[in-house]
This record gives structure tokens, sequence and C-alpha cells, in this order.
């Protein structure tokens, strides 16, 4: 359990012994009617829908391999300049691998033998339950360099999890990965 679920849980826990004690010792009647049950029992339902919806939406940290801008070009099937322009599939493989299936428009081909007039799928790691710390899926309508490769099942997949996903940044006029490696439109290290 992460810490943002352990903190909702001790809330809704001191909310509940306070409306608890409140009930038995804060108010000028002493009996409880019928008609105060409702209430109560609607705001702890409500609480727990609010602890269901964070806990829907898991974060956890995972360990991808590490590519220099070299080894990235090596192993990439595919280098890529565009924008997702949709998500087209969120699910689980095995309950516990979560996967994203984007169309993606592609603007510029660097690498690769694709008619960039038509939009390519592939996948990444993490969805709409699952996401991954250091590797946010990507944002329909962004502009992204990817390197990517077929895996064994024959999908689409960025090389290396986030290491393969440059996200341009209008302030740098640059790309971007998360660590903070800057590449150009050239695919030229900043």
């Amino acid at each position: 359990m992460n810490k943002k679920s352990k903190y909702l849980l001790s809330v809704i826990g001191v909310s509940l012994t306070s409306l608890g004690i409140y009930g038995f010792y804060g108010g000028e009647e002493q009996n409880t009617t019928t008609k105060e049950l409702p209430k109560q029992e609607v705001k702890v339902a409500e609480q727990e829908v609010k602890v269901a919806e964070l806990e829907s939406k898991l974060t956890v940290e995972a360990t991808f391999p590490s590519y220099n801008l070299e080894e990235l070009n090596q192993k990439a099937d595919l280098i890529i300049e565009g924008k997702p322009t949709a998500v087209l599939d969120s699910y689980m493989v095995d309950e516990n691998v979560p996967f994203t299936k984007f169309a993606f428009k592609v603007n510029k081909v660097y690498k690769g033998d694709i008619d960039k007039s038509k939009e390519i799928e592939f996948l990444q790691d993490g969805n709409s339950e699952m996401v991954f710390e250091d590797h946010p899926l990507l944002k329909v309508g962004k502009k992204y360099i990817l390197f990517l490769r077929k895996s064994e099942l024959g999908d689409l997949i960025m090389v290396g999890g986030p290491a393969g996903k440059f996200e341009y940044k209008e302030s740098l006029k640059a790309y971007e990965d998360n660590s903070g490696v800057q590449l150009d439109e050239n695919l030229t290290l900043k």
C-alpha cells in the first residue's frame, strides 16, 4: 500500500472515530434516530469511494534498461517524430503487466521503412489503472521522438521504456526524456 493510500485510510479512520464520538457524546439527543443513520452511512460510503478511486490508479516503480543515444539508435527498428492521436486500448496482461495501445501520426522518419502518410500503432508500458513513476503515458496531441522496436509478439514498443521517448518542450526548443537528456530535431544531443 503506498503512502497516499495509508494517509487516506488514516484520515478516514480518524473521521469515523470522530463521528462515533460526536454521535455518542456530542449531541443533546443521546439517541440516534433512524433519520440520522442514513446520512452517516452516506458519508462513510462517499469516503470509501474516494479510497477506491485512489487505489484504482496505482503508481508503481519499475527498472527499465538505460541506453545512451548510440545504443537507442542501434536497438531501434524505427525512429520517428510525430504525435499520438488516440488511445486505442488499455489493458493488463496476466493481471499485473499494464499496456496502452496508441495511434500515432508520423511526421518524420529517421530510421525504418514506413509510410509516413499513415498512422501507426504501438504499445507503451502502463495504462489507466497502473502507471510507472518514471514512465508516464504519452499525452495525445503532444509531439515526441520515439525509438521503437518490434517485440517478440510483433508489436511495436519503446526501446528501453522511458529511454526511448523524448517529448518536445517548447521552452527548450528541444526534445527531452525523463532524465533530462535533450535532442534537437536532427537527433543531436544538446
